[in-house]
Protein backbone atom coordinates (compact mmCIF):
# COMPACT_ATOMS: atom_id res chain seq x y z
CA UNK A 1 0.00 0.00 0.00
CA UNK A 2 1.54 3.12 -1.37
CA UNK A 3 1.56 6.13 1.69
CA UNK A 4 1.26 9.67 0.91
CA UNK A 5 3.85 11.92 1.91
CA UNK A 6 5.09 15.41 0.97
CA UNK A 7 8.15 16.31 0.59
CA UNK A 8 10.09 19.99 1.11
CA UNK A 9 13.19 21.33 0.19
CA UNK A 10 15.09 23.72 2.08
CA UNK A 11 17.99 25.28 0.00
CA UNK A 12 19.75 28.92 0.94
CA UNK A 13 18.54 31.86 -1.23
CA UNK A 14 21.26 31.75 -3.94
CA UNK A 15 20.39 28.50 -4.83
CA UNK A 16 16.82 29.43 -5.31
CA UNK A 17 18.25 32.33 -7.40
CA UNK A 18 20.07 30.22 -9.21
CA UNK A 19 17.31 27.44 -9.98
CA UNK A 20 14.87 30.33 -11.03
CA UNK A 21 17.30 32.22 -13.59
CA UNK A 22 18.64 28.47 -15.05
CA UNK A 23 16.06 25.97 -14.89
CA UNK A 24 14.18 25.56 -17.39
CA UNK A 25 11.08 23.51 -16.11
CA UNK A 26 7.89 25.20 -15.60
CA UNK A 27 7.22 23.38 -12.64
CA UNK A 28 10.89 24.10 -10.68
CA UNK A 29 10.80 28.04 -11.56
CA UNK A 30 7.11 28.33 -9.95
CA UNK A 31 8.73 26.56 -7.19
CA UNK A 32 11.66 28.88 -6.99
CA UNK A 33 9.80 31.50 -6.90
CA UNK A 34 7.41 30.55 -3.93
CA UNK A 35 10.02 29.90 -2.05
CA UNK A 36 12.08 33.24 -2.34
CA UNK A 37 8.68 35.30 -0.42
CA UNK A 38 10.64 33.45 2.58
CA UNK A 39 14.21 35.59 1.28
CA UNK A 40 13.72 39.26 1.10
CA UNK A 41 16.95 40.59 0.04
CA UNK A 42 17.98 42.95 -2.57
CA UNK A 43 19.58 39.46 -4.80
CA UNK A 44 15.94 37.90 -4.55
CA UNK A 45 14.28 41.22 -6.03
CA UNK A 46 17.07 41.26 -8.58
CA UNK A 47 16.54 37.70 -9.52
CA UNK A 48 13.12 38.70 -9.70
CA UNK A 49 13.22 41.42 -12.02
CA UNK A 50 15.32 39.79 -14.43
CA UNK A 51 12.42 36.77 -14.95
CA UNK A 52 10.26 39.45 -15.78
CA UNK A 53 12.32 40.73 -18.13
CA UNK A 54 13.16 37.29 -20.05
CA UNK A 55 10.36 37.32 -22.99
CA UNK A 56 11.35 33.60 -23.20
CA UNK A 57 9.93 32.53 -20.03
CA UNK A 58 6.88 31.09 -19.53
CA UNK A 59 4.03 33.75 -19.27
CA UNK A 60 2.82 32.53 -16.31
CA UNK A 61 5.81 31.86 -13.96
CA UNK A 62 6.87 36.01 -14.98
CA UNK A 63 2.88 36.45 -13.83
CA UNK A 64 3.80 34.54 -9.98
CA UNK A 65 7.17 36.60 -9.91
CA UNK A 66 4.90 39.77 -10.23
CA UNK A 67 3.25 39.18 -6.86
CA UNK A 68 5.73 37.37 -5.62
CA UNK A 69 8.05 40.72 -6.07
CA UNK A 70 5.10 42.64 -4.25
CA UNK A 71 5.58 40.72 -0.89
CA UNK A 72 9.01 40.99 -1.00
CA UNK A 73 9.15 44.54 -1.38
CA UNK A 74 6.43 44.81 1.06
CA UNK A 75 8.66 42.97 3.53
CA UNK A 76 11.73 45.54 2.44
CA UNK A 77 9.74 48.66 2.81
CA UNK A 78 12.16 49.95 5.11
CA UNK A 79 15.18 49.94 3.33
CA UNK A 80 14.02 49.69 -0.24
CA UNK A 81 15.04 52.43 -2.41
CA UNK A 82 14.12 53.85 -5.96
CA UNK A 83 10.47 53.59 -7.55
CA UNK A 84 7.93 51.44 -6.33
CA UNK A 85 8.26 47.55 -7.45
CA UNK A 86 7.19 47.24 -11.61
CA UNK A 87 6.40 50.77 -11.93
CA UNK A 88 10.06 51.31 -13.98
CA UNK A 89 9.12 48.19 -15.81
CA UNK A 90 6.16 48.19 -16.29
CA UNK A 91 6.87 52.05 -18.23
CA UNK A 92 9.85 50.30 -19.77
CA UNK A 93 7.11 48.10 -21.53
CA UNK A 94 4.14 49.81 -22.27
CA UNK A 95 4.45 53.73 -21.64
CA UNK A 96 5.72 55.98 -23.88
CA UNK A 97 8.88 57.22 -24.13
CA UNK A 98 8.45 60.83 -24.03
CA UNK A 99 5.49 60.88 -21.30
CA UNK A 100 6.05 57.81 -18.63
CA UNK A 101 2.50 58.51 -17.34
CA UNK A 102 0.86 58.11 -20.18
CA UNK A 103 0.15 54.11 -21.59
CA UNK A 104 0.80 53.19 -24.82
CA UNK A 105 -2.54 52.53 -27.23
CA UNK A 106 -3.46 48.86 -26.29
CA UNK A 107 -1.90 46.47 -29.14
CA UNK A 108 -2.62 42.81 -27.31
CA UNK A 109 -1.14 40.84 -30.77
CA UNK A 110 2.01 39.47 -28.16
CA UNK A 111 -0.62 37.16 -25.60
CA UNK A 112 2.46 37.05 -23.23
CA UNK A 113 2.54 40.73 -23.37
CA UNK A 114 -1.32 41.22 -22.55
CA UNK A 115 -1.14 38.85 -19.84
CA UNK A 116 2.30 40.65 -18.19
CA UNK A 117 0.23 44.21 -18.61
CA UNK A 118 -2.77 43.27 -16.72
CA UNK A 119 -1.09 41.57 -14.13
CA UNK A 120 1.76 44.03 -13.26
CA UNK A 121 -0.90 47.09 -12.08
CA UNK A 122 -2.90 44.31 -9.53
CA UNK A 123 0.41 43.18 -8.25
CA UNK A 124 1.58 46.55 -7.42
CA UNK A 125 -1.89 47.51 -5.69
CA UNK A 126 -0.37 45.41 -3.59
CA UNK A 127 2.32 47.25 -2.51
CA UNK A 128 2.29 48.98 1.06
CA UNK A 129 4.46 51.53 3.33
CA UNK A 130 5.77 51.60 5.91
CA UNK A 131 1.96 52.56 7.54
CA UNK A 132 0.45 49.75 5.60
CA UNK A 133 -1.11 52.07 3.06
CA UNK A 134 -0.62 51.50 -0.66
CA UNK A 135 1.88 54.31 -1.71
CA UNK A 136 0.21 57.23 -3.43
CA UNK A 137 2.40 57.21 -6.65
CA UNK A 138 0.78 53.48 -7.17
CA UNK A 139 -2.87 54.55 -6.88
CA UNK A 140 -2.35 57.33 -8.90
CA UNK A 141 -0.42 55.38 -11.72
CA UNK A 142 -3.03 52.95 -11.82
CA UNK A 143 -5.21 56.06 -12.21
CA UNK A 144 -3.36 57.01 -15.08
CA UNK A 145 -3.75 53.68 -16.54
CA UNK A 146 -7.38 53.82 -16.81
CA UNK A 147 -7.82 57.77 -17.70
CA UNK A 148 -5.16 56.92 -20.77
CA UNK A 149 -6.57 53.61 -21.55
CA UNK A 150 -7.20 53.66 -25.24
CA UNK A 151 -8.04 50.62 -27.58
CA UNK A 152 -9.37 52.40 -30.67
CA UNK A 153 -6.75 50.87 -32.95
CA UNK A 154 -7.04 46.89 -31.58
CA UNK A 155 -8.17 44.01 -33.20
CA UNK A 156 -8.83 42.70 -29.28
CA UNK A 157 -11.43 43.90 -26.82
CA UNK A 158 -9.57 45.15 -23.99
CA UNK A 159 -12.68 44.39 -21.33
CA UNK A 160 -10.36 41.67 -19.22
CA UNK A 161 -7.85 44.40 -19.03
CA UNK A 162 -10.55 46.92 -18.00
CA UNK A 163 -11.27 44.69 -15.17
CA UNK A 164 -8.14 43.85 -13.99
CA UNK A 165 -7.31 47.73 -13.51
CA UNK A 166 -10.84 47.79 -11.26
CA UNK A 167 -8.98 44.77 -9.48
CA UNK A 168 -5.92 47.09 -8.86
CA UNK A 169 -7.95 49.64 -7.36
CA UNK A 170 -9.76 46.91 -4.75
CA UNK A 171 -5.99 45.93 -3.80
CA UNK A 172 -4.77 48.93 -3.42
CA UNK A 173 -7.75 49.92 -0.66
CA UNK A 174 -6.65 48.88 2.87
CA UNK A 175 -9.47 47.51 5.21
CA UNK A 176 -10.40 50.14 8.30
CA UNK A 177 -11.05 49.23 11.58
CA UNK A 178 -14.25 50.88 12.61
CA UNK A 179 -14.36 53.16 15.98
CA UNK A 180 -17.55 52.28 18.31
CA UNK A 181 -19.15 50.85 15.21
CA UNK A 182 -19.09 53.92 13.08
CA UNK A 183 -20.92 54.00 10.29
CA UNK A 184 -18.99 54.28 6.88
CA UNK A 185 -20.53 57.34 4.91
CA UNK A 186 -19.13 59.30 1.68
CA UNK A 187 -18.09 61.65 4.13
CA UNK A 188 -15.97 60.10 6.22
CA UNK A 189 -14.81 58.52 3.52
CA UNK A 190 -10.61 58.24 2.91
CA UNK A 191 -10.09 60.73 -0.03
CA UNK A 192 -8.12 57.71 -1.91
CA UNK A 193 -11.40 55.15 -1.43
CA UNK A 194 -13.69 57.99 -2.61
CA UNK A 195 -10.90 58.60 -5.67
CA UNK A 196 -11.98 55.13 -6.29
CA UNK A 197 -15.52 55.12 -6.13
CA UNK A 198 -15.70 58.04 -8.28
CA UNK A 199 -13.62 55.57 -10.94
CA UNK A 200 -15.75 52.83 -10.46
CA UNK A 201 -19.09 54.62 -10.21
CA UNK A 202 -17.58 56.25 -14.51
CA UNK A 203 -17.01 52.60 -15.05
CA UNK A 204 -20.75 51.68 -14.16
CA UNK A 205 -22.25 54.65 -16.08
CA UNK A 206 -20.07 54.14 -19.26
CA UNK A 207 -21.52 50.65 -18.93
CA UNK A 208 -25.30 51.29 -19.70
CA UNK A 209 -24.03 53.13 -22.75
CA UNK A 210 -21.62 50.46 -24.06
CA UNK A 211 -21.81 47.82 -22.24
CA UNK A 212 -18.95 44.99 -22.25
CA UNK A 213 -18.64 41.61 -23.13
CA UNK A 214 -20.77 39.83 -20.73
CA UNK A 215 -20.99 42.15 -18.63
CA UNK A 216 -17.67 41.94 -17.46
CA UNK A 217 -17.03 45.41 -15.80
CA UNK A 218 -20.30 45.66 -14.65
CA UNK A 219 -20.01 42.58 -12.79
CA UNK A 220 -16.53 43.04 -11.71
CA UNK A 221 -17.69 46.57 -10.13
CA UNK A 222 -20.92 45.37 -8.39
CA UNK A 223 -18.22 42.65 -6.73
CA UNK A 224 -15.57 46.00 -5.59
CA UNK A 225 -18.45 47.75 -4.14
CA UNK A 226 -19.80 44.97 -1.71
CA UNK A 227 -16.38 44.17 -0.71
CA UNK A 228 -14.78 48.07 0.08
Amino acid sequence: MSVLRKVEFEQSDFMWQYQLRYERDVVAQEEAILALEKFPTPASRLALTDILEQEQCFYRVRMLACFCLAKIANSMVSTWTGPPAMKSLFTRMFCCKTCPNIVKTNNFMNFQSYFLQKTMPVAMALLRDVHNLCPKEVLMFILDLIKYNDNRKNKFSDNYYRAELIDALANSVTPAVSVNNEVRTLDNLNPDVRLILEEITRFLNMEKLLPSYRHTITVRCGLIILET
